[in-house]
């Protein structure tokens, strides 16, 4: 069973974990969707199913056509540790957003 791409599997984590895994998963999730460019990029109109409002029609998103993975996709190491000018910006406003408007009640237990 597949959702949004991702493959439906057991965790090897501890429930509490999980649940923290998730959180921080929609939280990421929402603040994408959030920003102009994050909505353009990371889910771009044609991506999901949409209504077409005059007829009322489902037209299919373009992820339908995406076959299922078997698997998550394995990450291997690429060049060095450092990081580029635009990657440090990108974690720097992730940063300031998680700690403000983004923030979530329980993210000052786990410092």
């Amino acid at each position: 069973m597949f959702w949004s791409g991702i493959e439906l599997t057991i965790v090897p984590q501890l429930p509490k974990k999980v649940e923290h895994i998730v959180l921080a998963s929609t939280a990421l999730h929402n603040f994408l969707r959030r920003q102009k460019t994050g909505r353009t990029l990371y889910t771009p109109v044609t991506l999901t199913d949409r209504e077409d409002l005059g007829t009322g029609d489902v037209l299919p998103g373009e992820w339908r056509a995406e076959p299922a993975p078997s698997s998550m996709v394995q990450l291997r190491a690429t060049g060095s540790n450092n990081y580029a000018t635009n990657a440090k910006a990108v974690r720097e406003e992730f940063r300031d957003y998680f700690s403000t408007n983004g923030a979530v009640s329980w993210q000052q237990m786990f410092h």
